[in-house]
């Protein structure tokens, strides 16, 4: 872990944890359009307790936790997903690693589009 986050490449496959993180937020950024669900452009700014990595996976835990419930009790989990999309964009922003991330991001967009869709499961 670098004071970047962790990301590297295996022949042309992005790796390492802040890669995962970029495929959550591709992911949920997905399913926000999917749904026909408009993301503000407004960035509710939340207290962060400095650059701890660990702190920040538990937050983005907590967060996709919360959607998950409102899922489960079959309420509107989008509001919660777009916190969850937002917090990531968020704790890069305030890093000062936007650009770094976002280079992340395309990479593993790139990297999806050479990939089978669902690896072959079936829906």
């Amino acid at each position: 872990l670098n004071s970047r986050g962790e990301f590297y490449m295996v022949q042309d496959k992005p790796e390492g944890s802040d890669t995962e993180i970029a495929d959550a937020l591709i992911r949920t950024l997905g399913y926000l359009a999917l749904n026909n669900y408009t993301v503000s452009d407004e960035i509710k700014r939340e207290k962060m307790r400095g650059n701890n990595p660990l702190v920040f996976h538990a937050v983005l835990h907590h967060k996709l936790s919360l959607a998950t419930e409102a899922l489960r009790d079959k309420s509107n989990c989008l509001p919660e997903l777009e916190v969850f999309a937002k917090y990531i964009i968020d704790y890069y922003d305030k890093r000062m690693l936007t650009e770094w991330f976002e280079h992340i991001v395309l990479a593993k967009i790139e990297y999806n589009k050479t990939r089978p869709y669902l690896h072959g499961r079936n829906r």
